[in-house]
């Protein structure tokens, strides 16, 4: 019989093995597509001390890994190749990663919008069936909430076919495909998106702490972080309990009900609908609402990936109330530099999705403004999507749009072509008695009216109406009431009410789902705007 000594030096000598095998994060895992045109870091693990060699295309270079068994080289710039390549890494064992192309790649972050997968899109039906690109690579980031940063995330690099891209971000791929298809690269695309999280959940720790108007956000997780193990036995001890009897109590009034609700039981009486089902609380580390978890989980270990830039589409956790939507502006800068310095790739580009039109939530107006004023940072666009919201869903099903007006974006900001990209946005007033004359860049071959698409695919969108709306003029009270709005000369617009005699300011669009339609010739929507606050006028995309 074998002894229990050999036993234990036999499993010391397989996991001796295993630690010894050269590994490799997944976002560098077989069908990835690498970073075109920039130094290029592989990184991974080995033993301490180990020797490891790497080979790709005409490269090869050493290093040794470190006392933790980490390791580290950098390539020299690679120029964009659809043909696949192989790369192998050399240690005390060897890995070949396969199928490898060189284009670029773009991180797709944010909440539920960017979350948004492709088999719920308005014209999934016409859409997934085309889905065959053979030079698009999607990568989605499981998600995970962590306290620290971790050095690795789980997800697999898939070729975008039909069957692939069915659970894969619609705005993400919409984007991708328009990018792949304009300048004949292969594109990757990285999703790390969690519906309903916050900007500060996507915030390091140290941002956080570092600007006085967002140190409440850094409280907040280190008093959960410092907390945990006690708040953990108060969720499983006290809070979930009491959800429970909670729910039961609900599911037996409600669950079972014999009549739906909106039925009648009889020709006078209604069935009422039943209270909504109490909502299970999160465990105090499954939030995905708290700050700098995220940041932690998902985002972390991409930092040491080289990649084009990022397509951000989040703020609907933030705009919930006006005080948090206006704070909104410095939280996104924030979170735009740190990210930026995390990379270690300067000012790479940040394309902003603004938010579309959604229901009666005013302070909607408020974050949008926010996530334009980062158009002051450098190198930043956005997509404006004012005309693509639906009023009672916050997850509308139009990404199609949504992709394409962000590639357009991409296409100038980062790829150079001259091409109208945004829609009208406001330059500057002239008072001209008791009339406002408009003045906008971005007009493209002109203004018109226009409305929106449609959201459903075979649905025509509705007739352009006979006239401009979304305008709203107000005197040296800053009291707004709706105006006429007519295109005038020079690509502009002038706006009047016969209720302010002496205007001193407009807004445009001000509405949490406003009814705006003036476009430019191209079809892209003025972007919403304010003039009241003349210390900080819009910036203009560049």
């Amino acid at each position: 019989m074998i002894s229990r000594l050999a036993v234990v030096l036999w499993m010391l000598l397989g996991l001796a093995s295993i630690r010894a095998d050269v590994k490799l994060p997944a976002i560098l895992g077989d069908h990835a597509v690498l970073q075109q045109g920039q130094r290029l870091p592989i990184w991974g693990q080995a033993d301490p001390g180990e020797e490891v060699t790497l080979t790709l295309s005409d490269q090869e270079v050493s290093t040794t890994a470190d006392a933790s068994g980490q390791w580290s080289v950098q390539l020299k710039p690679l120029k964009a190749d659809s043909t696949p390549q192989e790369m192998t890494v050399r240690g005390k064992n060897t890995l070949i990663v396969r199928d490898l192309l060189v284009g670029d790649v773009w991180i797709c972050s944010g909440q539920s919008n960017m979350d948004f997968r492709m088999n719920r899109a308005h014209n999934a039906v016409e859409a997934i069936p085309k889905a065959n690109y053979p030079q698009i690579r999607l990568f989605d980031v499981k998600k995970k909430i962590a306290f620290t940063p971790q050095k690795d995330c789980d997800g697999e690099w898939l070729v975008c076919t039909p069957a692939t891209v069915r659970g894969f971000s619609a705005v993400a791929y919409f984007f991708g495909r328009e990018i792949h298809e304009a300048e004949k690269i292969p594109v990757g695309l990285v999703n790390a998106a969690w519906g309903g999280s916050p900007g500060e959940t996507w915030t390091s720790l140290e941002a956080l702490e570092s600007n006085p108007a967002l140190t409440a956000y850094a409280d907040r997780f280190k008093q959960t972080r410092d907390r945990l193990p006690q708040l953990k036995a108060e969720y499983t001890q006290k809070i979930l309990p009491d959800w429970q009897k909670k729910y039961d109590s609900w599911k037996a009034q409600y669950g079972a009900e014999e009549v739906k609700s909106g039925e009648t039981s009889s020709p006078s009486t209604t069935v009422p609908p039943p209270p909504p089902a109490p909502k299970k609380p999160l465990a105090p580390d499954e939030d995905q609402h708290l700050p700098t978890v995220l940041y932690n989980g998902m985002l972390a270990p991409l930092f040491s990936s080289a990649m084009k830039g990022v397509v951000w589409y989040q703020g609907e956790q933030n705009a919930g109330k006006e005080s948090t939507a206006r704070l909104y502006a410095t939280l996104l800068s924030t979170l735009i530099q740190d990210w930026r310095l995390k990379w270690n790739q300067g000012d790479f580009p940040f394309i902003i999705v603004q938010l579309p039109g959604f229901g009666p939530h005013e302070s909607w107006v408020y974050l949008r403004d926010s996530q334009r004023k980062n158009l002051s940072l450098p190198n930043t666009g956005m997509a404006v999507t004012i005309d693509l919201g639906e009023e009672k869903d916050v997850h509308p099903r139009n990404k199609q749009d949504v992709g394409y007006r962000a590639a357009l974006v991409a296409r100038h900001l980062v790829y150079g072509e001259k091409l109208v990209y945004t829609g009208p946005c406001y330059r500057s007033l002239q008072v001209e008695k008791n009339k406002i004359r408009v003045l906008f860049d971005h007009v493209g071959s002109g203004l018109k009216i226009g409305s929106a698409p449609s959201p459903r695919l075979n649905v025509p969108p509705e007739a352009p109406l006979d006239h401009v709306e979304g305008f709203e003029i107000a005197a040296g009270d800053g009291h707004f009431v709706p105006a006429t709005a007519q295109i005038s000369e020079n690509h502009s617009v002038l706006v009047w009410s016969d209720a302010v005699a002496k205007p001193t300011a407009i807004r445009y669009g001000w509405r949490a789902f406003p009814r705006a339609n003036l476009y430019n010739i191209e079809n892209l929507p003025t972007a919403p705007f304010t003039t009241l606050d003349a210390t900080n006028p819009t910036p203009l995309q560049k």
